[in-house]
């Protein structure tokens, strides 16, 4: 099995054991997964030389670093009440040697100053996968309420997939 299946259905798992409801509503857990090439870009020209979006993945192919910006296009959904609690990761390393990626997920809140959550993968192997996963225990417990993320790709480093969850009143 592909490990980066293994990755998606693991991270839909931790999902799922996080879903409650109140008393008397109906709770749904919905997600929004994408390749990196739907939801991420570069963050400024400067960055667009090295950037290539390919059919499953946002990769640099540059000789250097390069900003990338990932979001979800269901803030609506978070508008109305939804909130995220997990967002994921995939990276691919295509490099010649190991590597570590650097992210900040951005939580824009609306009622608020933006909060920011970094955090680095361990080391991606040659042609292996590395993931960054925000949790609300991340966030002191809270969900998030317009998450996006700003990544720091290594030459050779590809963003494969962006997973977005959250949970969804839908009544009673």
């Amino acid at each position: 099995m592909n490990r980066l299946a293994i990755v998606i259905g693991a991270a839909a798992v931790v999902a799922g054991l996080g879903m409650h409801g109140q008393a008397g509503a109906v709770t749904i857990n919905r997600h929004h997964f994408s390749h990196g090439t739907a939801s991420c870009q570069a963050a400024l020209p400067v960055f667009d030389g090295n950037i290539r979006k390919r059919p499953l993945a946002i990769a640099n192919e540059g000789n250097s670093n390069a900003f990338v910006t990932c979001d979800t296009d269901n803030v609506n959904d978070a508008a109305s009440g939804a909130r995220f609690h997990l967002i994921v990761l995939a990276f691919v390393n295509r490099s010649s040697q190991p590597v570590t990626v650097s992210c900040t997920l951005v939580d824009g809140v609306s009622y608020g100053l933006p909060l920011y959550f970094p955090k680095m993968t361990g080391p991606i192997a040659v042609n292996a996968v590395g993931t960054l996963a925000w949790f609300p225990s991340d966030n002191g417990g809270s969900k998030f309420g317009v998450p996006a993320t700003s990544c720091d790709l290594p030459p050779g480093v590809e963003i494969a997939v962006v997973g977005f969850f959250y949970d969804e009143e839908i009544g009673a």
